[in-house]
């Protein structure tokens, strides 16, 4: 199991900047058990609630000075945070794959998708103008000017620990915020990590703070009540999003919610069948399924079913997980994050089971004491099954069969959720007609990767709203002002 020389580091910055004796453990949960007492990573001493609010505070003060830095100055801090990153980049990795539990290259691969973000922001921001409006006089300028919205908060989940946290903190920056996060309890030890990065950066106090807590909903509540906050980023569930919205109203908080997902994997009779099976593991077994775009319905059309399940079966038995790997850094499926997602896997699967589904490849009883679930294949799903309607969570392919392309269309949109979805087809004119015909905020068409720095990244209806990436992650940062300036008000003297 790897280890890192900056753990130490991060937990020593903690242990001076909380007044708390009160700590958090933190476990591995490749080798987590409800059974045994396993060892955790590391024990974080714990923020206090007056720790939090001087904390806010330092943001705040920081914020007065980062509004007025210029756009080239903010590009200068973000170039280096990458470089930083860059220099640390085995180390984060080895973090995540502590905490997380996911493979190495896995980990690997999201620190250089987060390292993108302020890559990307730190161009972007160069090119942020406000403009100059025609006026109906000639004596009067019209202007429009972005301005930064002021401290903002954001609150994380445990899937992409680094991710969650690099594409909002890169955005607040870059928009001349300052950003006050709290990540999840089971990984807050990325976010530290991140922090590091900043300040080693050069960035100033209080430009972006990790809040260790295990009280998320008193946090979260902190975080509405305080006025000058003004934007609070969530990413987590429908119902905890829900709850926030409520309580920002009391400030009227601007907020944006990356909330659920129920992708439908959608395989017509056109298909290429290799690329499907590619877009499928790469989208499904991501982070073992633990993914808001995971595909969670995949919905074949009946003419190609049994090849498709044939052209799959192989490529799903080949794959390893971690606990089964010679060499680790050949493993493709790591644990889930706690005994509790296991559970939840569980009581999916047997509700399924009980109401029609078929078992095609795997185990109808989970070990529900420890994180592992190997891969499952499931058939026969059908709408009045929770698992149509939740997020599975884990490494569980879930079929259903439809008729043909528009009975396939009309099951992919039997979700309250409209986060991610995909396609697969090598007819032309489904190509173009069928993705717009989907009620989600971002569509693959014969790709499982729907997710980049320079796209907008987002959900419609239960899913939620607001955008991450691109120019409408940096807008979400942003206050528009519009300025009239009048030159002939001027005093006449008798």
């Amino acid at each position: 199991m790897p280890s890192t020389p900056l753990l130490p580091t991060l937990i020593e910055r903690q242990t001076k900047r909380t007044s708390s004796t009160a700590t958090l453990s933190v476990y591995n949960p490749s080798t987590f058990s409800t059974t045994d007492s396993s060892s955790p990573i590391a024990h974080l001493p714990l923020h206090t609630s007056e720790d939090i609010h001087s904390a806010m505070e330092k943001s705040y003060n920081a914020w007065k000075q980062w509004q007025h830095s210029t756009v080239y100055h903010r590009a200068e801090l973000l170039n280096e945070i990458v470089r930083v990153m860059i220099d640390m980049q085995s180390q984060l990795a080895d973090i995540i794959h502590l905490e997380n539990g996911k493979p190495l290259c896995e980990a690997k691969a999201e620190v250089q998708y987060s390292i993108g973000f302020f890559k990307w922001y730190a161009a972007l921001v160069q090119t942020l103008s406000g403009r100059i409006t025609p006026s109906p006089q000639s004596s009067m300028h019209i202007e429009t000017h972005f301005r930064s919205l002021g401290v903002c908060a954001a609150i994380t989940p445990w899937n992409f620990p680094l991710a969650m946290l690099a594409k909002k903190s890169a955005a607040a920056i870059a928009a001349g915020c300052t950003l006050i996060a709290k990540p999840s309890e089971l990984t807050p030890i990325s976010g530290l990590a991140l922090e590091h990065c900043i300040l080693q950066a050069g960035a100033p106090e209080g430009l972006f703070t990790i809040i260790v807590s295990d009280t998320p909903n008193s946090v979260g509540e902190l975080f509405c009540s305080t006025a000058f906050i003004r934007k609070l980023s969530f990413t987590g569930s429908t119902a905890v999003g829900k709850l926030l919205m409520s309580q920002s109203a009391e400030n009227v908080q601007k907020v944006s919610m990356e909330l659920g997902g129920n992708a439908p994997f959608v395989v017509l009779q056109s298909a290429n069948l290799d690329t499907v099976t590619e877009g499928l593991i790469r989208s499904k077994f991501r982070n073992s399924g633990q993914a808001c775009i995971s595909a969670n319905r995949i919905i074949v059309e009946s003419s190609i079913a049994d090849e498709f399940l044939h052209t799959i079966l192989p490529v799903v038995q080949s794959l390893t997980p971690i606990r089964h790997a010679t060499n680790p850094d050949d493993a493709d499926i790591g644990p889930l994050i706690s005994p509790d997602a296991v559970q939840k896997v569980q009581r999916l699967i047997s509700d399924a089971l009980s109401k029609g589904a078929r078992i095609l490849f795997g185990e109808s009883e989970l070990d529900t004491t420890q994180c592992w679930i190997d891969p499952i294949i499931l058939s026969n799903i059908t709408p009045n099954m929770d698992l149509w309607w939740e997020e599975i969570f884990g490494p569980v392919i879930a079929c259903c069969v439809a008729t043909d392309a528009l009975h396939a269309v009309e099951l992919a949109n039997q979700s309250h959720h409209g986060l991610g979805a995909y396609i697969f087809t090598s007819d032309v004119d489904q190509i173009h007609q069928l993705p717009g015909q989907i009620n989600s905020g971002m569509v693959g068409v014969n790709t499982g990767a729907i997710s980049m720095p320079q796209t907008p990244f987002g959900g419609i209806n239960q899913s939620g709203f607001g955008r991450e990436g691109a120019v409408e992650g940096l807008m979400e940062y942003l206050s528009t002002q519009t300025i009239f300036r009048s030159y002939t008000a001027q005093r006449h003297h008798t």
